[in-house]
């Protein structure tokens, strides 16, 4: 039997004792010392919960039902006034919502979320509180959104980003919660690689590329701590026309500004300095046609 089931076996049985006995009538009860002792019910916004206290302590199994009605919300077991062991959530429809394991108050072992629909919705594992393990996130239909492995609370190691479908997107390398080492993107459609680029303590160092789902050479850039610097240019895809030659400093654009067409013919011309467009700037349509804009600050200058 699994888990869940034997789960399901002991609600069941709890509830039908219940129906069939009812609950204890000598109920909320204190101690001359004035601790809660024995059976008690409580309401906790719309949930009735019913457990026992031993000198103003939960212990044992503490059941929450969804208020007005006998249907489970929550189950959750204490020993010496701390949650310990497993805790699960039922929506008013009977699905499971959450189901999650604790040590003394703190969060230890996996923990699982699910959607309304029953799927999937999350995996997670604690070490005393501290995200140590694997943590996969998934879209409602159940396929996988994220799936990364932590250590000691922070990402370590390979972390993947997947598309709805579950295509891989991204596959990013993290060391003590930073990204370390190649880093990358992928096209939607089968495991094209997109984009590569190294990372030296969080920040991207090196060349960028930038490929076309055949795998031909798109463009290239530098980055020098985390910032593009100089040259980016694209091509097409047999590279024999350049589509864009654009200059960054410190990760703005700077400098001369080139577009051309599949033709070759020159599309748009100009500078950006910082960032803005600045002076000059030239624009063809596919006929040829010229139209020219001064601009400054990155402001469009008015019309003479």
């Amino acid at each position: 039997m699994t888990k869940y089931f034997l789960i399901a076996v002991f609600f069941l049985s709890q509830q039908f004792a219940f129906s069939q006995i009812g609950l204890p009538k000598d109920t909320n009860k204190t101690d001359a010392a004035g601790l809660k002792q024995g059976f008690w019910k409580e309401q906790y916004q719309s949930t009735i919960t019913y457990g026992y206290y031993a000198n103003n302590k939960k212990e044992g199994s503490w059941y929450g039902y969804h208020y007005g009605t006998t249907q489970l919300q929550s189950l959750q077991h204490y020993k010496n006034g701390m949650k310990n062991g497993i805790g699960i959530q039922i929506d008013k429809n009977g699905n499971y919502t959450k189901e999650e394991f604790y040590t003394n108050d703190t969060l230890d072992g996996l923990q699982k979320e699910y959607f309304d629909n029953a799927k999937p919705k999350s995996e997670t594992n604690y070490n005393m509180g501290v995200l140590n393990g694997k943590k996969k996130i998934m879209y409602n239909d159940g396929t996988m959104m994220e799936d990364a492995n932590y250590l000691n609370g922070k990402k370590d190691g390979i972390a993947k980003w997947f598309y709805g479908g579950s295509a891989l997107m991204s596959e990013y390398n993290y060391k003590n919660g930073v990204q370390q080492g190649i880093q990358k993107t992928f096209y939607k459609k089968g495991t094209a690689l997109q984009t590569e680029v190294n990372a030296i303590d969080g920040l991207y160092e090196g060349e960028l590329k930038e490929y076309y789902e055949s795998g031909k050479l798109k463009s290239t850039v530098k980055y020098v701590k985390g910032k593009k610097q100089g040259l980016q240019k694209t091509t097409t895809e047999d590279g024999k026309v350049t589509l864009r030659i654009a200059n960054y400093k410190d990760d703005e654009l700077d400098g001369d500004y080139k577009e051309f067409y599949e033709s070759g013919k020159p599309k748009q011309l100009g500078k950006y300095k910082m960032g803005k467009k600045e002076g000059e700037w030239k624009e063809y349509d596919a006929d040829g046609k010229l139209t020219i804009t001064l601009f400054k600050d990155g402001v469009q200058a008015p019309k003479k």
